[in-house]
């Protein structure tokens, strides 16, 4: 609980910092293996950070929220035995789904004129 509710307060700061009191177009969502630890680095124009927590038990988590669709973002995890799952959603709807199975150490997703696009590293 005390978890959620610091990523809920860390989620809408970066909303309010990054995206000022209007609508958010993008968030990235993290989940999977309970507990796992990662750092999410992004960028999104001339605004980039980053933030580093644990995915939740249940539902996924939103790490971040940035206007507009140009967002790069690194998600990489403590323990390369967990895996993640990376989901972009625009207009509350997903539109890429990535994952950085057991093994690796973790995933970059960007957008390019021609889509989404990842690498697992």
């Amino acid at each position: 609980m005390r978890q959620t509710m610091f990523l809920s307060l860390v989620t809408a700061a970066l909303s309010l910092v990054v995206g000022g009191c209007g609508t958010t177009n993008t968030s990235l969502q993290v989940a999977d293996t309970p507990g796992a630890q990662f750092t999410a680095k992004y960028r999104a124009g001339a605004h980039s950070g980053s933030v580093t927590t644990i995915t939740p038990t249940g539902s996924p988590a939103t790490v971040l929220e940035m206007p507009g669709r140009g967002l790069t973002c690194d998600v990489s995890k403590l323990d390369p035995a967990a895996q993640l799952t990376v989901e972009i959603r625009q207009a509350s709807r997903a539109v890429y789904r990535a994952e950085a199975p057991a093994g690796t150490k973790g995933i970059r997703v960007w957008h390019t004129a021609g889509g989404w696009q990842q690498e697992t590293y």
